[in-house]
């Protein structure tokens, strides 16, 4: 029985760590921002309901100043990638047309320490 409750608190452990680990990849950022590339490059009117979805999702995951930091400064790589194919005003609009609230905008400027 003693075993058993040890095992319970070890995986409990694991599961706080994990929890408190957990970082962005840019990887993951730029799955979720994919398939807003039409809009973002300009090639179209208005971001689809799957380019939507990413940046919701997105929002979602950086619940933590560390996690909206890590975003940021994906998004902010993801730009300058890209310094002449980003439309910067379909970049600036893209969070209140999905309706969505995010801390910064895709942007090679974009300080990403200020992000709250």
């Amino acid at each position: 029985m003693a075993s058993l409750k040890l095992v319970c608190a070890l995986v409990m452990c694991m599961m706080v760590s994990a929890q408190m680990a957990y970082a962005l990849d840019c990887k993951e950022v730029i799955n979720d921002l994919s398939p807003c590339e039409d809009y973002l490059f300009g090639s179209a009117d208005k971001p689809s309901s799957s380019c939507c979805s990413g940046v919701k999702s997105l929002n979602n995951a950086a619940s933590t100043k560390a996690l909206r930091q890590e975003a940021c400064n994906c998004m902010k790589s993801f730009a300058e990638s890209y310094p002449s194919k980003i439309n910067v005003n379909n970049a600036v609009s893209l969070a209140k047309k999905c309706e969505v609230k995010l801390p910064s905008t895709i942007s090679s400027s974009t300080n990403c320490a200020s992000i709250k």
